[in-house]
Order: structure tokens, then C-alpha cells, then sequence
């Protein structure tokens, strides 16, 4: 199970940096910063159950073009579940919200980052 936002024309920044010189990975580690916040707060909320399996799950991703927050895996198959519910079961939507309060940190991050590549390349 996956959740993000998207910000327009990111990828295109991205390509245009990398044709000036930027290194992609100074791009990647924007995003793993990113990605690793939200997993922060999907882990802060999980429903805990006897185990505490489900947080422990969640991760982000390590990739120059997005921020993914994932949870689940073979032992907590129901991550979905919980977040979508079921015919017996409501929607607990704590991915959701983990992606709505790492937002405005995911916005201001990017745009300070992508900023200071410009500065740092003299690309003004």
C-alpha cells in the first residue's frame, strides 16, 4: 500500500537540473528526506495492535522523482485494510493523514532544497 501527493512539473525540474550539472543524487536525497518524515508520521500513526508489526512495516523511498510512503508486507498484509476498511471494518485513513500533515513540510523541503541547488550551480 502506497500514498503520495504530487507536485506538478517536478520530474521536468528535475531533468532541467540534472542537463545543468546538478548531481542526482543531491536530488535524491531531497526526496529521502522527504519520504522519510512522512514514514515518521504514518509510523506515529498506525493503529498499534498486539505486535506493533503494522508501524514497524512503513518506510519511504530512496528515489531522485518522488517521495513514497509504503506500508505493509507478507506478515502485515492487512495495511490496507486498516487504512481503506472493510465490509466489517471502518477506514482508519492514518496513511492519509500522515500524507496531509508531511504536506507542508514536503513543500517548503523541496522548494528550500531546489533552491539552494540553484544558488550552489549558479543557475540564477
Amino acid at each position: 500500500m502506497a500514498t503520495g501527493v504530487r507536485v506538478e512539473n517536478l520530474r521536468q525540474v528535475q531533468r532541467d537540473l540534472t542537463k545543468l550539472g546538478v548531481a542526482t543524487e543531491e536530488l535524491k536525497d531531497s526526496m529521502t528526506r522527504v519520504a522519510s518524515h512522512g514514514a515518521d508520521k504514518a509510523r506515529a500513526l498506525a493503529p498499534v495492535g498486539r505486535t506493533g508489526a503494522l508501524a514497524a512495516s512503513v518506510r519511504g523511498n530512496k528515489a531522485k522523482a518522488r517521495a513514497t510512503i509504503k506500508a505493509g508486507n507478507k506478515r502485515t498484509y492487512y495495511a490496507s485494510f486498516t487504512e481503506y476498511g472493510t465490509t466489517k471494518q471502518t477506514a482508519q485513513e492514518w496513511m492519509h493523514r500522515a500524507v496531509e500533515e508531511t504536506t507542508p513540510f514536503a513543500a517548503i523541503a523541496i522548494n528550500r532544497d531546489l533552491t539552494n541547488l540553484v544558488r550552489k550551480y549558479n543557475l540564477n
